[in-house]
């Protein structure tokens, strides 16, 4: 039986929306949404051969989290091209394990926690947060255990600080006696540019946006189907699926393609169903627990009837936190696929 009753309906418009015309933060209205970090890092120019990146980090779920010191890291790049980690790089609230990330989805600057790390020697060029951050509900995205990747920000050497050099005003050549010659103009030699350097504006793909999967989950006497309908023209992602009875399964579901699982179910049986995608070698991921509901007609012969009232906002509140993750990893894919252009 189809349960994508009205309250689901109502949450994937928000989502389909938000997939379409934000582009940046996903307002969902669900019980699930994705766990992840915003990171953002900027500096200006190079004075007195050293040079500062001020980082802002965000928090984009609903749940207060703290930076994981033992993870985060940063990284330098010099000019033979390799990584090499800095210990006590980061300086500020974002080195304060004690700090709390509070919920920003609006990622307002004033929200945000900052930091600093201050670059002194000529050869880096370029500079890598990586954060990992511990919400209170002990999801972190440190990449192990199927959570999500460290959100990292590379920030590269800036150009040096302008140098004010007035100029000199000319002084008047005193007249001598007799004939002047006539005055020869000198062309005044070009000052170097003060113009800041042009900032690579992003151009987002009109080719290979993604497009939005379709949630499948239904509830029926004795089974639970689960699965997506991935259009042509989205990105390829895996589910995997493990039960409260142990059972554990992968499915990968490629655009074009559409695929379920069915699970056996009786009352108390739940499923955790771990969404993951990659993009451009690196891969997002984040979980949803679903709850099997009986429907209420089971007790007799028939073929089922429409779950209503609270057991169908359940079942709608755990299919809306699949399509949630869903939306928000296509959110990250979009982000990825934003294309640069100086």
């Amino acid at each position: 039986m189809n349960l994508l009753k009205t309250k689901l309906q109502r949450t994937a418009a928000v989502l389909g929306g938000a997939l379409l015309g934000l582009g940046g933060v996903v307002a969902i209205a669900a019980p699930a949404s994705a766990h992840a970090p915003s990171v953002d890092g900027s500096t200006d120019c190079i004075r007195d051969k050293s040079w500062t990146v001020d980082w802002s980090v965000g928090n984009d779920y609903q749940l207060d989290a703290k930076v994981d010191l033992t993870k985060t890291k940063i990284e330098v790049k010099s000019g033979n091209g390799q990584w090499k980690k800095v210990d006590n790089g980061l300086t500020g609230a974002l080195a304060d394990a004690a700090t709390v990330v509070k919920p920003n989805t609006d990622r307002k600057p004033d929200e945000q926690v900052h930091g600093a790390t201050t670059v002194s020697t000529e050869s880096v060029t370029e500079v890598r947060l990586s954060v990992v951050l511990i919400w209170t509900d002990g999801y972190t995205n440190d990449g192990h255990d199927r959570n999500g990747d460290p959100q990292t920000k590379t920030v590269h050497k800036p150009e040096k600080c302008p140098t004010d050099n007035p100029s000199t005003p000319e002084n008047p050549t005193p007249s001598s006696s007799g004939p002047s010659s006539p005055a020869t103009t000198t062309p005044s030699s070009p000052t170097p540019s003060e113009t800041t350097p042009e900032i690579p504006i992003p151009t987002p793909s009109t080719t290979d946006e993604p497009v939005e999967p379709k949630e499948i989950l239904e509830f029926n006497c004795d089974t639970l189907v689960i699965g997506l309908d991935n259009p042509v023209g989205g990105t390829t992602f895996t589910l995997k699926f493990k039960t409260s009875k142990g059972e554990e399964r992968t499915t990968v579901i490629k655009p074009g393609e559409k695929k379920t699982e069915t699970f056996s179910a009786t009352e108390g049986f739940s499923l955790r169903v771990t969404v993951e995608v990659t993009i451009d070698g690196e891969t997002y991921s984040d979980f949803t627990d679903i709850n099997y509901e009986k429907p209420a007609d089971c007790e007799g012969e028939g073929g089922g009837l429409p779950v209503t009232g609270a057991a169908a906002g359940g079942i709608a509140g755990g299919a809306a936190g699949l399509l949630a993750i869903g939306a928000v990893l296509f959110v990250m894919a979009r982000r990825r696929k934003v294309r640069f252009t100086a």
